[in-house]
């Protein structure tokens, strides 16, 4: 529901549309403020421990440390896991969202949002059941540096940001007939609907730069799922007892998606697979993988009535995305914001 922008500023609450999909790594919000103290691409000596400070809260160590953990379950969840070589061009980035969240969060303080513990708690329920299924969320808490606490105020905060931005660009956002007919008759290719699989998959993971002797072990550990699922085992079931990528909690389901959305070698493989048909052992640079074809579709073309809600949804999300892009750079242009160099969020 929630567009590029504010997807990413929301992400580590699973609020940002995807698990089906790869789905669309979008960019934060890139305003250029005009007289902030520090701009964003500036940095300052602030005191260990911090990476930024906002108006005069900080944003710690810990917070970064968290978020990255969020981001990385996030984007694995959508079928897109980030390689650890990739994790220093991805700080930076993440910094910035934090900044940019506790702008809107200060925003939704001043017009008093306040949201409950119950809202809270339930979230906090379905995030510990997406990340940790087999019910070990303090050993998942440990590994993030973090606690229940600190995950929940979190949620809180990110709440009142959806709140704020529903309040005051969502609610007001409105798509005419002319438009959503506009924009059909103008992006024909749009709705050209392309082959698409539904796919499940089993995973354990192996890193590329692995030694050979653990990427055997990986493998070898996958051969002993593989000999379950010749014997009768359910997929669904190993799924989630075995499957170390996050959809293992759906029984590795990925949902739909097309040609160009995964790997290769994983789509080469999911593309040449009949429904219900289970491939040999397929390495990636995420590990090895054993996939399954629940379903398939043929290219189609989409027809208006077909299209016009998702075309309301995009058109829509743009609206609000451009809207809150420049709501973010007006702040940050009236905001006092120090950034620490990122060396030291290494």
């Amino acid at each position: 529901r929630l567009t590029t922008t504010v997807s990413l500023l929301l992400l580590a609450t699973g609020f940002s549309a995807g698990a089906e999909n790869q789905g669309q790594s979008g960019e934060t919000a890139k305003g250029s403020p005009a007289a902030a103290a520090v701009t964003v691409g500036e940095t300052v000596n602030l005191p260990q421990g911090q990476v930024a400070v906002v108006n005069q809260t900080i944003i710690s160590q810990s917070d970064l440390d968290r978020e990255i953990v969020f981001v990385k379950w996030q984007f694995a969840a959508m079928g897109n896991p980030i390689p650890d070589g990739q994790l220093p061009q991805i700080k930076p980035r993440v910094v910035d969202m934090l900044i940019d969240r506790e702008l809107l969060y200060q925003e939704s303080q001043k017009a008093k949002i306040s949201v409950d513990d119950k809202t809270v708690q339930e979230q906090y329920a379905q995030w510990t059941s997406q990340i940790a299924p087999d019910g070990n969320i303090q050993q998942t808490l440990t590994e993030m540096k973090s606690s229940e606490k600190a995950v929940k105020d979190q949620f809180k905060k990110m709440l009142s940001v959806e709140q704020l931005i529903d309040t005051r660009f969502e609610s007001k956002t409105v798509i005419s007939d002319e438009e959503l007919k506009s924009f059909y008759e103008g992006h024909p290719d749009y709705f050209e609907q392309p082959s698409q699989v539904r796919a499940s998959h089993i995973l354990i993971k192996a890193d590329p730069e692995a030694d050979q002797a653990q990427k055997d072990a990986a493998k070898k550990k996958l051969q002993e799922v593989q000999k379950k699922l010749a014997a009768g085992g359910d997929f669904a079931a190993l799924a989630k007892e075995y499957s170390q990528c996050p959809s293992s909690a759906n029984g590795g389901d990925l949902g739909f998606f097309q040609e160009g959305m995964m790997v290769k070698p994983f789509e080469d493989a999911a593309f040449a697979l009949e429904p219900k048909q289970v491939s040999n052992i397929v390495e990636t640079p995420f590990g090895y993988h054993l996939i399954t074809v629940t379903e398939k579709k043929p290219a189609a073309t989409l027809s208006f009535e077909e299209s016009k809600s998702k075309i309301t949804n995009y058109l829509k999300g743009k609206k609000i995305d451009d809207a809150v892009t420049q709501y973010v750079a007006d702040l940050r242009g009236k905001a006092t914001i120090k950034k620490s160099a990122m060396e030291s969020t290494e």
